[in-house]
């Protein structure tokens, strides 16, 4: 069963292409901000709020526009725009965090299809369809990694990180079912 998207509910985004343009836009915007809102993580590469905004957008989009608004945003960093963390540009794809772009990508749209099913309408479910993007993310991050580097430093990425992502969750838990009771649950 596929019910009405945050964002369809808010904005009536379902046949308007300027909405739907501006949606994507104002996707890689914040895309692009939270990448360079970051914080000491212990690592020699900060930590971001990129995933939030990930969850935000899978969530809110659903997973055609998350997916659409995620590859505008990684083709926009391929061309050289300094949308990542630390710039942009092709070799940037090559480097340790290129993993966690792709799964940004997966992620998203996963997350996209479980809020088409209603699954960001309760905490449970919520927490399921969140819990499930990050951990499709950090599978490409961590499976990258281990490519790139030792064993040891992947678990150790992973380990560093994956706290905090998952307190990225729970602000996603408290949101989108509070959002969706204030404004009416209408599918």
């Amino acid at each position: 069963m596929t019910t009405m998207t945050l964002s369809q509910r808010l904005f009536d985004t379902n046949s308007n292409l300027m909405k739907k343009t501006l949606m994507v836009a104002a996707g890689v915007c914040a895309l692009s901000i939270s990448a360079k809102l970051q914080f000491p993580a212990g690592f020699w590469l900060p930590g971001t709020l990129q995933l939030l905004v990930v969850l935000v957008i899978g969530t809110a989009y659903g997973a055609k526009m998350a997916g659409i608004t995620l590859l505008g945003y990684l083709a926009l960093g391929a061309t050289g725009a300094p949308v990542f963390a630390y710039g942009g540009g092709l070799p940037y794809f090559a480097g340790p965090t290129g993993g966690y772009l792709f799964g940004f990508l997966f992620g998203a749209i996963a997350v996209g299809a479980m809020a088409e099913r209603g699954m960001d309408r309760n905490v449970i479910t919520t927490a399921i369809a969140m819990t499930v993007g990050v951990l499709i993310c950090h599978a490409f991050g961590s499976g990258w990694l281990l490519i790139l580097a030792r064993p040891e430093d992947a678990i150790s990425w992973f380990k560093g990180f994956i706290l905090f992502d998952l307190a990225k969750v729970v602000v996603a838990i408290i949101a989108f079912p509070t959002i969706w009771k204030a404004i009416g649950e209408q599918r």
